[in-house]
């Protein structure tokens, strides 16, 4: 048995913790006594009550609806839920391996069942079987409760809802809109807001100031960004050398805060400041900001867009627990936005002062501003430059080159015969037969931007960039030409891609 979860010191994904509890009563968490899966009376500090939600396999291994599949992993004994033998069977667990790819651990949500978040979590490759806190014939659920599988009644005890855990401040049960915030003080926290504004100067331990930058802009004037001015939210002429238009999107809560739609919440926080981007207290009244602390739930901070408004990507941006108060350009008596213009949030009225793009930041001045339709101009790479060598083969082995050497990797087949996998085969992409050895056969799916990048159906973008050779997929020039290959440029538009709606339940094997 493992004291702490193995392997999440290298897995910044998974050092945040949540607690599970069913709508029955939110007072008991899902937790591991005895090697059981139990229901327990809530305690914070009890670690075999907090469990880390392992999503790295989520964007290829999808259930029958096309929702996301995720490992749960006991945070207190490394255990993993693992699927019953069938229906009216005990949920088992089983020592969790982080980059071996194991369906039986393999869990998804479904659809928002009540205006509370809670969700059933069900097998992700059979649907029809739900957890569920065994009753029997109790009239409630208890301390000690055992967990199994059961099909769908919509019972209070197999509706689910997985929560951010912050420990001493959150309060037990759900993040509805009517709690209170989780206050934060003092001076320790990664982003600093004091008058230097140096972005340098954010703390190294913090995964935001790895992650790529975005501007933000609205369909009024997409050449004025989103800025941070004399500590007021504003409208600014674009400048990509100032670090005051550049923010972070902050999605490591979204899979478990959602708004009423069910679009995933995040923060905004800009990149010279640390400050992050703070409700109004109500309509007509200015979007404030306040100093950001990473590891800490603050529903306050929390935005969400909603559905793509046009096909140039523009969305409205609102509370993510008010989703009828949007961020809004105040025009006043203006025609059009300006520059200092302030921001506020109001109630929708589809103007285009109210609708936003979060869009990739690209240091090298090759993004074309005010859209990101797939197909726009790429920017070539060269040399040293190139972060993936086509000619080493083995670049993703040189260590802090790249990230994508540490994600899991994918193969790629279709449906005509799955023995055959995508590669690629003196510089051009084939199939080939399926060999698990052959890293011509293995892809990184590199969907960073995909927060930022949609296609018009509103699905994310996502590069894919072999693992031999570090050559990423290139659109062809035109429909029946061959796809081309790439040295891998985080910001050539040209090397992104999307994936439909699922046509078939098909897992990618890893």
């Amino acid at each position: 048995m493992h004291s702490t979860y193995p392997g999440s010191a290298s897995n910044p994904s998974m050092e945040l913790t949540v607690k599970i509890f069913c709508k029955s009563d939110p007072n008991l968490n899902l937790s591991v006594r005895d090697n059981k899966v139990v229901l327990a009376k809530a305690n914070p500090s009890d670690k075999h009550q907090l469990w880390y939600k392992d999503d790295k396999f989520g964007s290829n291994v999808k259930d029958e609806e096309g929702f996301p599949s995720f490992a749960l992993v006991n945070k207190a004994t490394g255990l993993a839920l693992k699927h019953a033998s069938g229906a009216t069977q005990l949920v088992q667990l089983e020592p969790f391996r982080p980059f071996e790819f194991d369906k039986s651990l393999m869990w998804s949500e479904g659809k928002v069942i009540d205006n509370e978040g809670y969700r059933a979590i069900r097998m992700a490759n059979d649907i029809h079987l739900n957890m569920d806190a065994y009753l029997g014939d109790r009239p409630q659920v208890q301390d000690g409760n055992e967990i199994g599988l059961w099909e769908w009644n919509s019972g209070n005890n197999q509706i689910w809802k997985i929560s951010p855990h912050s420990p001493g401040h959150e309060k037990q049960g759900c993040h509805a809109s009517s709690e209170g915030r989780l206050e934060h003080h003092g001076h320790d926290g990664p982003y600093s807001s004091s008058d230097t504004h140096h972005s340098s100067h954010f703390d190294s331990a913090s995964s935001l100031s790895k992650k790529p930058a975005v501007k933000i802009f609205c369909k009024s004037d997409p050449n004025l960004n989103l800025s941070v001015r004399d500590n007021k939210l504003v409208l600014a002429k674009a400048n990509p050398s100032d670090e005051h238009q550049l923010w972070y999107k902050d999605d490591k809560f979204g899979s478990n805060v959602k708004d009423e739609e069910g679009f995933p919440g995040f923060a905004l926080v800009n990149k010279a400041t640390g400050l992050a981007l703070k409700h109004a207290s109500g309509a007509t009244q200015l979007v404030q900001l306040e100093r950001f602390k990473a590891n800490e739930f603050d529903k306050s901070l929390i935005w969400s867009e909603g559905k793509v408004i046009d096909n140039e990507g523009y969305r409205a941006i609102r509370m993510a627990n008010d989703i009828h108060l949007n961020m809004d350009a105040y025009l006043g008596d203006r025609p059009q936005v300006q520059d200092g213009n302030e921001i506020g949030l109001w109630e929708w009225n589809s103007g285009n002062n109210q609708i936003w793009k979060i869009s990739p930041h690209s240091v090298s001045g090759h993004e074309k501003h005010g859209g990101h339709k797939f197909g726009e101009g790429r920017s070539d790479c060269h040399g040293d430059d190139c972060p993936y060598s086509s000619h080493t083969h083995h670049s993703y082995h040189s260590g802090h080159a790249s990230n994508l050497s540490k994600e899991p990797t994918v193969k790629i087949c279709c449906k005509a015969d799955p023995e055959l996998n995508l590669s690629v085969r003196f510089d051009k992409v084939v199939l080939a037969k399926a060999d698990p050895y052959d890293e011509h056969q293995h892809w990184f799916k590199d969907d960073k931007f995909g927060s930022n990048v949609k296609d018009e159906e509103g699905f994310p973008g996502f590069a894919l960039v072999n693992k031999a050779t570090g050559l990423a997929l290139k659109h062809a020039c035109g429909a029946t030409q061959p796809v081309q290959l790439a040295c891998f440029n985080s910001n050539d538009l040209s090397l992104m891609w999307s994936e439909s709606k699922v046509l078939i339940m098909k897992a990618i094997d890893v």
